[in-house]
């Protein structure tokens, strides 16, 4: 038996509707479209996400059951709401809904529109597809947010934002995008941004704990005018000077590698932070054609700050941990492996043994890979705290001891028992059913990880909804994003 301490009531519809007159929707497989999608059943959902999208408000939750949707384009257009007042279309269980597009365009595209969110859907063309476009794509919109999406098998990139401002990417997992298209995607693309209006905060445009790995393109830039592929980034903020764009970017906690072009790019964009994250091998493609390929990259880009990165090089001729040619950039306190070019700043560390930081498991394999930090890595209380993130890619705060950690992980060590008793009094997330055979639910959204009874992370995730009915009989521990840590016992 399977049993978790700590068991309230599930609310979650309520807390995703935003405006006055907001509407929760549904969606399911088998769903009607003649139905007025109002409720979370046969008779009462809908079946179709694109043929329903266009009737959505700001403020309206479009909630997507469990399972695969084979959609044509799903097209949102010309929706006028707010930061506070968004289209929300997000899955009941994070990434339990599927959509497996069929369309020759994009699977998701959102055109002149002011407040959507994208949240825990998984976005994929089939195997076999010839599609050369994107997961996600949006174009001449305003507070755009992607949050906790997998994308992967897109012929362009993954995510794609152009031409908008005020966004958010958050948490998503993109691979093996980019492969066939002539554009030259990329995992994750911001370009040619456009100043639509002033939020007022720090950063207009947030790129934060993402995984980037296994894009590529190895096609000619031919629409550009070049003869050899330029792309198939891990992370890319593309030609933000073209529109005379000028607000702040941040990029922080990403984990990029094996991508076939470089690890975080910033090419042609100005006032954009670059902190706290890894890059690792890439340029797999592009060290065929010759040039300076890095992890870490400033290309034509000004006034830009990279801190307590780790940036490890492919080891090819054409390969670099890190590249800077333009103005005003400053990088401090990044562990580079490998070569450089003009990177040089306070606190640097330049070494060029592969092994050097001490990852857990790094690996080309995104099944076997783990950049988390050893006990022993050099990079741990190597950064610098005036220029790093409140918390890493698994939401763990930092800093841990007392400096923060270089890199996109935090080294936490281990949780044990007394962590436990002082950690779970008061908690108002509440984790349950109790005993449970499967699912474990969380009562609010969270980042998690899951622990043995040691003090060993299992795993980790981003959802209200945890599968475990894998896990054996013993003491588990749960911790959450807001710190709170639940004593799991089966």
């Amino acid at each position: 038996m399977k049993t978790i301490k700590h068991i309230f009531t599930l609310t979650m519809s309520v807390a995703y509707s935003f405006g006055v007159f907001a509407t929760d929707y549904y969606v399911r497989t088998n769903g009607n479209d003649n139905n007025n999608g109002r409720s979370n059943t046969a008779n009462g959902a809908w079946k179709s996400i694109a043929n329903k999208v266009g009737s959505l408000n700001p403020g309206d939750v479009l909630w997507i059951a469990d399972g695969t949707y084979f959609e044509n384009e799903i097209k949102i257009t010309n929706k006028t709401g707010s930061d506070a007042n968004r289209v929300v279309i997000r899955a009941i269980n994070s990434k339990l809904a599927k959509i497996s597009s069929t369309s020759a365009w994009s699977a998701i595209n959102i055109n002149n529109c002011t407040g959507v969110t994208i949240q825990d859907i998984e976005v994929s063309f089939p195997a076999g597809s010839t599609s050369k476009q994107y997961c996600i794509l949006a174009d001449e919109s305003n507070f755009i947010s992607v949050k906790n999406t997998s994308c992967y098998n897109a012929g362009c990139s993954g995510i794609q934002l152009n031409t908008s401002d005020n966004l958010l990417i958050e948490g998503n997992y993109v691979y093996g995008c980019a492969t066939r298209s002539e554009y030259n995607g990329s995992g994750i693309s911001v370009g040619f941004l456009k100043e639509k209006s002033n939020s007022g905060a720090p950063f207009a445009v947030i790129i934060r704990n993402n995984i980037s790995q296994g894009n590529s393109c190895d096609l000619p830039f031919t629409p550009g005018g070049y003869n050899t592929p330029t792309d198939g980034n891990g992370i890319i903020c593309d030609f933000w000077q073209e529109n005379g764009y000028t607000k702040a970017g941040l990029i922080e906690n990403n984990l990029c590698y094996n991508n076939g072009g470089k690890g975080v790019h910033v090419f042609g964009s100005n006032n954009v932070t670059v902190r706290n994250n890894t890059a690792w091998h890439n340029g797999r493609i592009l060290k065929k054609y010759g040039g300076n390929h890095a992890e870490l990259s400033a290309m034509d880009a000004n006034n830009c700050t990279f801190a307590n990165n780790i940036g490890v090089e492919l080891g090819d001729a054409n390969t670099l941990a890190g590249f800077n040619n333009g103005s005003n950039n400053v990088f401090n306190h990044n562990m580079f492996i490998g070569d450089i070019t003009k990177c040089n700043g306070i606190g640097n560390i330049n070494k060029t043994t592969d092994t050097y930081p001490k990852f857990v498991s790094p690996n080309t394999n995104g099944e076997l890979a783990d950049f988390h930090l050893q006990s022993t890595s050099p990079a741990i209380n190597a950064g610098v705290n005036n220029n790093t993130s409140a918390t890493d890619l698994d939401w763990i705060s930092r800093p841990q001891g007392g400096i923060v950690d270089m890199g996109c992980y935090e080294y936490e060590g281990t949780i044990t028992s007394v962590n436990i008793e002082s950690e779970v009094e008061n908690l108002e997330i509440s984790v349950f059913p109790n005993p449970f055979t499967s699912s474990i639910h969380i009562s609010q959204y969270q980042s998690w990880i899951l622990y043995n009874a040691i003090g060993e992370r299992l795993e980790n995730g981003n959802s209200d909804l945890i599968d475990g009915s894998n896990l054996m009989s013993g003491m588990y521990l749960l911790k959450l994003s807001d710190g709170s840590v639940h004593e799991l016992l089966k």
